[in-house]
This record gives C-alpha cells, structure tokens and sequence, in this order.
C-alpha cells in the first residue's frame, strides 16, 4: 500500500514537471512584456515571476519562483504528510473512537461544495476577481475533471477499506478532495485579486471537510492529506491549461498587478500547519511502570496581528496525539492476582490539546523570507487514556476480554511554548514555513492503576501523579495567509 501511495505522489510531481516544462521559458519575461509585446500567441501565459522586482540571487530562489514548484510545493508537501501520517492512522481511529464514538453529523456532504458555490456567487453579483465567465468556467471545468479522473481511479485500483468497514474505497478521500479544490478556485480568483480573507473562509471550510471525514469514521488521516493535495493539484492544472487556452484574454488587471510586499509590511497572517512530536516522553509511575509516549501526529492553526513589522500578538490552537505502550508490561502481566491470564499489553491513546496565546516576532532578511519566533502559553488539556491488558478467551470461540491496566484522568493545566521559524513568499498573500517548537506542560498526568481482582472485578488505586511534566518537541511544516 505504501508502495501504491508513492507511485502516486512521483505520478503527479512527475505530470506537474511535464505540463509546466513547457512554460519554462516564459517564467522570468518582466511584467512589462507581457503588458506591451502583441506578438505572443494566445498559448502562452500572462502571467509572470510575482518576484520580477527582485534579483533571483540563488538557484533555490530560482526554483521557488519557478511555474513548476508554484503548482506543485503545496500538493507535494501534503502527499509527503500523508505517507507520514500512514503510521498514525490506527492511533488516530482510535483516539476518535475512544472520545467521541458517537460522533455522526453528515454536514460534510453539503459543506465540501460551498467555497465553489461562493466563487460563481460573487462573480454573478458583479465582484471583480481573475477571470472571465469564459476563463473561469474552463479552467474550473479542467480542474473537476482531473480530480473526478484522479479520485475515482485511485478509489477502484487500491480498494483501501474505510475505518467503518462500510466500503473498500476510502482512499483517497473524494469529500476533502472537492472542497480543496473549490476552495483553490475561492483563493485564486478572489484570495489573491482582492482580500486573503477569501483565501482563509475557503481553506477553513475545506479543513473542516477533512477533519468532518476523520470524525466521521468515514476516511484515514493519510486519505484526507491525499485528497486535500488532489484538489489543490487539480485545481493547479486546470488553472494552468486554461491560462495556456486564454493567453492574455478574459483576466483582469488585479490578477495581472501582483508584486511582493515592501520589507517594512506588517506580516498579520493566518496559517494551518502539521507536523509531528519526534521528541519521546516516558510517565514515570509510583508503581515502578514506565509508560512511552511515542512520536505523534501534530496539527495547529494560528493567527497573529502585527503591530509593527516585527512584533505582534497572536493566538493558537493546536492537538496532536500520541501512543502510549509500558515500557516493562512484563511488570504488568506478572500480577499474581491476573494469575497468568493475560496474553499482551495493548497500547493506548492520549490526545493534548492547547489554546495558548502571546507575541509574535518576525525578522524580514528580504522580500522572500523570514525568520519568526513566538512565546506563547495558556490552556493545555490531555484527554483520558488508558492501557488494557488483553484477556486469553475461554475457548477458541469465546471473544476476547479485556482489562483496563492504567487509566488516567482529564487533565487541565497550564502550558508554554516557543517555536522558530523560517517562512518563504509564493505569492503576495501566500508563504509557507518551516518550524520547531518545544512544548512543555506544567502539571502531570494523573494515572490510577489496577491493583487486584475482586469476584472478577478491577480493582485500582486512587489516582496519583506521574513523576514527569510533559513536554514535547515538534517539527513541521505549515502554509500562511497574510493581510497586508
């Protein structure tokens, strides 16, 4: 399957890298050229480097400033999280069956159609964006095409069984891929020309989609990744071809008129980012067990006001979820009161949640990057978890019986982070960074542990504090929205 997952992402990167190699050598013509020269054929895009004010003084600028990489960097990132997350899905199914087992709202199958709906609104209200009706019916048209291709071949050759077990088609997730890619469509005809605010209302909705399949126990984490980047591909395309169809037809000036911001702009921004807690964390408890927190899967959105070009405040939201296995289950299984009973430790599940707000600080070296840091703290919350004990069965068809080993309590405390950062532009309203934050949280865990059997019933201690406060070093990448 892992396989069949790579073979897609080289798929697309490599189409990408074929369609945009033969508009190569247009990429760096000056915006005046393309203003003034009539000669170019009608093929040909108008669209130049948004960066031509500046010197391209590396090869790396050379290549984020590249048609190839504008199209493809934000649906190769996202495939690449998705072959990540692959390891995370079980602990996520899980996590959501553990908290929230009942969780069945169908929103999601009317909600993925909104940002296009609001794109061909706005432009039958008269709200000036990029294209022409001609111009916008055909490269939206290219781009349901290609995701509706994309999808549903993806869906009958891999036959990736749905968490619910309801259906052999969950890969990748058809839902989130239609809301991505109308909320590309939202971003570029009104996000760029007009207000990013258009940029976040669609993205956000589109997010929602995703987190709405995941909830649902209807997609993995690694199929709404991959449907999220086969949207935004699609809708690349399909831009792309119409731009190559249209030539200098049916766009208007706004789209045309795009440069970077001044050094000295306020980066206010809005941004969704993933990633993964690599730093392993172990619960010391007064029992002697030691409990693994294994790397998990972190997802954030934030926003920050910038008061000034370098310092602002802002907010954030974050989850990520991790596995917890003992250490020594040999210490758990050899209770004389289980009297051999058990055949293995099962892992466990733990979701942290924060809200944590503070500035913000940006340190502009040119018109591309920057460099960022934050200091934020505020509320941080960890979700009850548990560590069973699984139970040989009477007999070979008796099921099997379990037995809750450690469980540990709702736990609300107080937590604090700092995080650096390294942001590239890709377009006036549009970046994406690079980030390493270390999370700590104040109070410990509280866990309680079985400490006998009575007629067959567990019995456990009162809950008590783990020796370690929690803490947590996260590595990711995430996209940015500014207002200028």
């Amino acid at each position: 399957m892992r396989v069949k997952r790579g073979l897609t992402v080289l798929f697309w990167v490599v189409l990408s890298g074929v369609v945009c190699e033969v508009h190569a050598q247009y990429v760096n013509m000056p915006l005046v050229h393309y203003l003034t020269d009539t000669t170019l054929s009608r093929n040909h895009s108008p669209f130049p480097d948004p960066f031509y004010k500046e010197k391209l003084d590396n090869n790396f600028q050379r290549v984020t400033t590249s048609k190839v990489f504008q199209i493809s960097y934000i649906p190769a990132g996202l495939f690449v999280l998705a072959d990540i997350a692959c390891q995370d899905d079980n602990s996520v199914r899980t996590s959501r069956n553990f908290n929230i087992p009942q969780f069945s709202y169908h929103y999601d199958d009317y909600l993925q159609y909104a940002p296009g709906i609001l794109t061909y609104a706005l432009k039958a209200f008269g709200v000036e964006g990029r294209s022409s009706w001609g111009r916008l019916a055909t490269s939206t048209g290219i781009s349901l095409a290609i995701m509706g291709a994309t999808v549903n071949t993806l869906k009958t050759t891999i036959h990736k069984e749905r968490p619910d077990n309801s259906a052999n088609n969950s890969f990748p997730s058809g839902h989130t891929s239609m809301a991505f890619m109308a909320a590309t469509w939202l971003h570029k005809e009104y996000g760029v020309t007009r207000s990013p605010v258009y940029s976040v209302l669609g993205y956000a909705t589109a997010t929602s989609i995703a987190v709405g399949r995941v909830l649902n126990n209807k997609h993995w984490l690694s199929d709404v990744l991959t449907g999220a980047g086969v949207g935004i591909l699609s809708s690349e395309l399909g831009y792309y071809f119409g731009d190559m169809i249209y030539g200098e037809k049916g766009i208007s000036g706004r789209a045309v008129n795009q440069t970077l911001p001044p050094m000295d702009a306020r980066p206010s921004f809005w941004s969704i980012s993933s990633g993964h807690s690599t730093r392993n964390n172990s619960v010391e408890l007064e029992d002697n067990t030691v409990i693994s927190v294994k790397t998990g899967f972190y997802v954030a959105t934030e926003g920050a006001w910038f008061i000034t070009p370098y310092f602002g405040i802002g907010a954030k939201i974050a989850e990520r979820t991790h596995i917890l296995e003992p250490e020594n289950p040999e210490l758990i299984m050899s209770r004389p009161f289980l009297n051999g009973s058990i055949d293995h430790v099962e892992s466990g599940i733990m979701s942290v949640y924060t809200f944590q707000v503070g500035p913000y600080f940006s340190l502009p070296i040119t018109r591309r990057f920057a460099l960022g840091c934050d200091i934020i703290g505020g509320y941080s919350g960890a979700t009850t978890s548990s560590i069973i004990l699984s139970k040989k069965p009477t007999s070979p068809t008796a099921p099997a019986q379990t037995i809750v080993a450690y469980r540990s309590k709702c736990n609300n405390s107080f937590g604090m982070e700092a995080g650096i950062s390294c942001r590239t532009m890709v377009a006036r309203n549009m970046g994406i960074k690079f980030f390493t934050n270390y999370s700590v949280g104040i109070a410990r865990p509280r866990y309680s542990a079985i400490v006998g059997m009575n007629d067959g019933t567990p019995v456990y201690s009162s809950y008590k504090n783990a020796r370690d406060a929690s803490q947590n070093l996260i590595i990711g990448i995430g996209i940015n929205g500014y207002f200028w």
